[in-house]
C-alpha cells in the first residue's frame, strides 16, 4: 500500500509539473505574441516604403526605356552606370521583379510568425485546409530545412477535404515535426519529404514528414511522447513538443505514428478525420481549452 501511495504521488507531482511547464509555454507564446506584433509594425513600416519607391522605379523605367532605346539607336553604345545599355535593358526589369517578390515574401514570413505566435482561443475552431496550415509551418522553418537538407521534396495532395479544429494548433504540431526532423540531420546529405493526402478508406486526411537523419532506437521510440522525455537535454530540449502535439492531434479525434531505424531516418505521420467524420466535435471544443 505504501509503494502504491508513493507511486500515485509521484503521478500526481509529474501531472503538476506537466501543467506547470504547459503554462509556461503558454505564457512565453502569448510574450512572444506582443513582441512579434511590435517587431511586425517595426518592419511593416519601411516595407511598405520600399513597396512604394519600387513602384516608382517601376514607372521610371517604362516612361525612360523608349527614350534610351532611341538614343541607343542613335549611338549605337552607352552604358548606364558602367553597364552597356542592352545588358542593362535586360537585366533592370528582373532586378525589380526579383526586388519585389523579396519585400513582399518578408511580409509573408512577418504576417505567418506573427498569426502563429499571436494570442487565439483554443476554442476558435473552424475549417482547415490542410495543405495551407503546413505550407505555413514551411514557411517558418525555411531557415532550419535549408540547413539540415540537401534535398526537400514537398507533394502537396490536390483537392483534399477539409478538417474542423485549430488552425493554429495543427500548424504547431506540423512546425514541431519540422524541427526535430531537422535536427535529425547528420553531417551526411539528408532528404526530407513533407506530403499531404486523404486515406480514403477511413476518411482520415494525413500529413507525413520523412527525414533521412541519424533515426531512433527502439527504446527511444517507445518514450517520445513522454512528457519531459527528450534526448536533446543539453541543447535544452524540454521533452514538450511531441507530447503537446501529441495531446492536440488527440484532441482533434487524431493520432499520430512513428517510425525510425537508427541511421536510416524517421517517419512521422498524423492522421486527421475529414470535417463530419467526428463523432462529438463539441470534444475538440472541451478538450483543447
Amino acid at each position: 500500500q505504501g509503494a502504491k501511495a508513493e507511486r500515485i504521488g509521484r503521478q500526481i507531482k509529474d501531472q503538476a509539473r506537466l501543467r506547470q511547464e504547459q503554462l509556461y509555454q503558454s505564457a512565453k507564446m502569448a510574450s512572444l505574441g506582443t513582441l512579434v506584433s511590435g517587431v511586425a509594425h517595426e518592419i511593416n513600416n519601411p516595407i511598405a516604403t520600399v513597396m512604394l519607391n519600387l513602384q516608382v522605379f517601376e514607372k521610371f523605367w517604362q516612361s525612360s526605356e523608349s527614350v534610351l532605346d532611341g538614343h541607343f539607336e542613335r549611338s549605337k553604345t552607352f552604358a548606364v552606370g558602367g553597364m552597356p545599355y542592352p545588358q542593362l535593358k535586360r537585366r533592370l526589369p528582373r532586378l525589380l521583379s526579383d526586388a519585389r517578390e523579396g519585400v513582399e515574401r518578408v511580409k509573408r514570413i512577418v504576417g505567418d510568425l506573427k498569426e502563429f505566435a499571436g494570442i487565439h482561443p483554443s476554442d476558435s475552431l473552424s475549417d482547415v485546409d490542410l495543405n495551407t496550415v503546413v505550407e505555413k509551418a514551411l514557411g517558418l522553418v525555411r531557415s532550419l530545412t535549408k540547413k539540415a537538407a540537401s534535398d526537400l521534396h514537398v507533394h502537396y495532395a490536390s483537392d483534399l477535404p477539409s478538417i474542423y479544429g485549430n488552425s493554429q494548433r495543427i500548424e504547431q504540431v506540423a512546425v514541431n515535426l519540422l524541427v526535430n526532423a531537422c535536427q535529425a540531420a547528420t553531417d551526411a546529405p539528408m532528404a526530407l519529404r513533407v506530403t499531404t493526402g486523404l486515406q480514403e478508406d477511413s476518411r482520415e486526411l494525413f500529413f507525413q514528414v520523412e527525414d533521412t537523419g541519424m533515426g531512433m532506437a527502439p527504446a527511444v521510440l517507445e518514450r517520445i511522447a513522454d512528457p519531459f522525455f527528450t534526448t536533446k537535454r543539453d541543447q535544452g530540449g524540454t521533452g514538450l513538443g511531441l507530447s503537446i502535439s501529441h495531446t492536440i492531434v488527440r484532441d482533434h479525434g487524431g493520432r499520430m505514428e512513428f517510425e525510425s531505424r537508427p541511421g536510416q531516418g524517421t517517419t512521422a505521420t498524423v492522421y486527421l478525420p475529414v470535417k463530419g467524420n467526428i463523432d462529438n466535435p463539441e470534444e475538440i471544443h472541451g478538450s483543447t481549452r
